[in-house]
């Protein structure tokens, strides 16, 4: 079944535009930072938001992928961080 999943995928949702490009140059250097920020928003936001469960969710990711985007940039910057983070120029 996930064979069939992939192969479905790969024929259907072959896109090529400018934020899909942008994201396959990038998706390396996110996957490796994502989780840095994710778990430092939740530890900075859990004193604050508890009992709010939505509010603890959707304020991390948001923070956390804002920040992922900002370090993916300044890593594409620096030519020996962007080469170690697999940041294609």
């Amino acid at each position: 079944m996930i064979i069939a999943l992939l192969g479905a995928g790969k024929g259907r949702m072959n896109f090529s535009g400018k934020v899909s490009g942008y994201m396959s140059q990038r998706s390396f250097a996110f996957y490796i930072l994502h989780f840095i920020w994710v778990v430092l928003f939740q530890y900075l936001l859990s004193g604050v938001c508890v009992g709010n469960t939505i509010l603890m969710y959707i304020l991390p990711v948001i923070l956390a992928y804002s920040a992922t985007f900002l370090c993916c940039e300044i890593c594409a910057e620096i030519p020996v961080i962007g080469f170690l983070m697999g940041i294609k120029s």
